[in-house]
This record gives C-alpha cells, structure tokens and sequence, in this order.
C-alpha cells in the first residue's frame, strides 16, 4: 500500500457536524481515527477506527492518539473540541495551535482580557458568578448589556439586558444554560453582525470570506441567516480584515482554521467573538465552497497534517442559507417540498422535524428546525432564493 494513504489523522467528534471532515479525510486518502463519546455518532460508520471518548476528555483522548500513531489531528466547527485538538498536537508535535492559545480562544473572558492588555479592548465587560452581589451589580453598571457564559456556544445564554432589575436573573439563566459556568457581561454593541472565515498557516492569515449574518431581535440574537460574500462596502472588510490579523496575532492563534464574529459600528468593526475552528451553521461546510469553490474542510484537515492550504477562488459566486424557525408547538403538518425545491438557485432543504414533533421558543440555534441552502450569480439572487422557497415550506403546528 501507499504509504501516504496509510498516515493517520484523528478526528475529534463524530457527530454530524464532523462528518465533512472524516468524508474529506477519506477522499485524501488518510486513515481516519474519529473519537466521541457517543457509540451512535453517525461519523463511526465511516471511519477506519472510532473510539468513545469525551472530545472534552484531553488525556483520553491523547491515549487514543499515541496508541494509533496519529500524524495529525483535527475538528470542525465545534468549540469544545479545541482545546483537545492543541493538546493533542502540543504533545504529540504535530501541526496546531498551542494549548495556551486553545485554552484562551475558548473563554470569552480570557479574550477580553488578552486583548485589552494588548490595547485592542473593543468593549467594556466584567465577569460575574451567580452566587455575587448581582443587585449591587446591577447598580453601577450602564445599560443595555449583553450577558453570556463565558464558555458558550451557539448563542445558548445570551441574553440583552437592558434595566438593572433584570440583571440578577439574567445571570442566573445564563449560568444555568451553561452548567454552572461564569459569566460575561459586555457593553451591548449594535450594528449589522459578520464572521470572518479563514486559515492561519505558519503565521499566514489566509481569509477565505466574510460573511453577513441574520440574526433575530433582542433579547436572544439568534442566528437565522448567513450569506457569502458580505455585501458590505470594501473599506469596511479591508478594516474587517485587518482586525482580524491583528486579533489572531495578539491571541498567539497559529495553524489553525478561524472563525471570528464582528459588530459594524460608526466607528468600525468591534470584535464579538473568536473561535479556533471552522464556522458552523453550513458556512465553511456549504456555502463557502458553493461561492467561491474552496473546500475548507478539506483545507483544514490538510492542514492538520502539515499540508499548506490551497485557498485560492476558483469561483466569485454568492451562496446563502435561511434556516427553519416555526411556530412553537406540536407538528400537525409538513407540506411537501416540490415547490420549494423548484425556485431557481436552491440546492439543499433540510427539515429536521415531523408530525408529532414539539417546536420550543427560539432561543438559541438548538431551535432551529432545519434550512434551506441556495447560489445565487450575487449575495441578493441567493439570500432571495432561500426566501423565496422558505416561503414554500408549510409546516404547521398548534399550541401544546
């Protein structure tokens, strides 16, 4: 056999969310270790070995890259596998990010306060704990605020806040929502939201797109939309760009994919968050490569095996992608999908709902009910056909 197609590359989780991965893995021809701790995770079934570890779990998971002699090691699009893909590649002396770097990139707080050390505070915050003085808190602050865990993910326990007496409760939830977690409260910036996709390779920035997002009104910002290429004025993503570079080296990020989100205020980009990975919500796995023909999952896994990644157009396209947001309560229909899938542009709808099934509140991007992905030869063609076809998708669904 070919040697090259006997180097190993872990893949840490296995849900669907790692299943671009581990098929872009295998395309390359890489021998694929996958690790989640669930024995059901739909990304097993395609790997050459899985183990059930935790992808929290970082010494488990370095015993199941020592005993298979892994050559590099990856994950996409899920915040808590970041630490253990850099802990992994620290000890091993593969290719990626430190676990310093890991380590800060994963706490909103550490950010805030790397960054403002390094004169790039961008927005007032304190951190705060459920058991503090939250009335005399609530006191001395300046409203509206954003209130978050500090190790969140998909916009679960965020809340705007906008009078001192909802604050000790805003806390309470937003620790709650995050099993207890400490929690950060921001200076509330307005404006329209981005993310900036992209790889950092031997300290090159290479940024793939910038990204306008949908997201819904206070108190929750839940993300409801994405399109690529952002429709922006080019001086504001030459200042998008540039903040990015200057936060990633700031934050000591090396060798990894990115994901950064961004306010567009009147006076510039102000950063939001930063993740050490590839975006989620389709962006980097769908919309990215319908756009512009640059696969970054693939990029990201090679990447990780100490390939330089190959970023370079091949398209200037536009992609877009709307998801499902229902009425809460129970299905008592799911229209078929022929008219929907017959608007011009469309290449995917997905529904992850049926009769019988419950629908809660939109809270965070958990509620989201599926989407419907679409090109377009510009941003306005594909986010209008996404909404052209959501409009065709009859799902129904009563009080419970």
């Amino acid at each position: 056999m070919n040697a090259y197609k006997t180097r190993k590359v872990l893949i840490i989780g296995a849900g669907e969310y790692q299943v671009p991965a581990i098929i872009a893995a295998k395309k390359a021809g890489y021998f694929v270790v996958a690790t989640d701790i669930s024995p059901d995770a739909p990304g097993f079934a395609i790997s050459d070995v899985s183990a059930c570890v935790d992808i929290k779990d970082v010494e488990g998971t370095l015993s199941v890259a020592r005993a298979e002699g892994v050559e590099g090691v990856v994950s996409v699009c899920v915040d808590y596998a970041v630490p253990s893909v850099a802990y992994v590649a620290q000890e091993l002396g593969l290719v990626g990010l430190s676990y310093e770097a890991a380590r800060v990139c994963r706490s909103k707080r550490l950010v805030r306060e790397r960054l403002k050390a390094a004169g790039l505070s961008g927005v007032s915050f304190e951190t705060a704990r459920r058991d503090d003085d939250l009335e005399q808190m609530s006191r001395r602050l300046s409203y509206p605020v954003i209130v978050k865990p500090e190790y969140g993910t998909g916009s679960k326990g965020v809340t705007l806040v906008g009078s001192p007496d909802a604050l000790p409760d805003a806390v309470i939830a937003s620790s709650d929502a995050s099993a207890g977690e400490d929690v950060l409260i921001e200076e509330y910036v307005p404006g329209p939201e981005v993310s900036v996709e992209g790889l950092i390779y031997k300290g090159r920035v290479n940024i793939v797109a910038v990204t306008d997002k949908i997201v819904t009104p206070p108190p929750f910002f839940v993300e409801i939309g994405h399109t690529v290429p952002s429709v922006l004025p080019i001086s504001d993503i030459s200042r998008i760009k540039e903040l990015s570079a200057t936060v990633l080296n700031a934050l000591a990020v090396n060798d990894t994919a990115f994901h950064i989100e961004m306010k567009i205020t009147p006076d510039g980009p102000k950063l939001i968050e930063v993740g050490c990975r590839l975006g989620g919500g389709t962006i980097t796995t769908d919309l990215v490569p319908l756009a512009t023909g640059v696969d970054m999952v693939a990029a990201a896994v090679g990447l990780a095996m100490g390939e330089e990644p190959s970023l370079t157009p091949l398209r200037y396209k536009a992609a877009a992608v709307r998801f499902l947001t229902p009425p809460a309560g129970r299905v008592v229909r799911v229209g078929a999908l022929d008219d929907a899938y017959g608007v011009e542009g469309v290449k995917e709808i997905r529904i992850n709902i049926g009769v019988g099934d419950i629908i809660y509140p939109l809270r965070s991007s958990a509620d989201r009910m599926g989407h419907v992905i679409a090109l377009g030869e510009n941003s306005a063609a594909a986010a209008k056909a996404c909404e052209e076809a959501l409009k065709k998708i009859a799902i129904e669904t009563v009080r419970c």
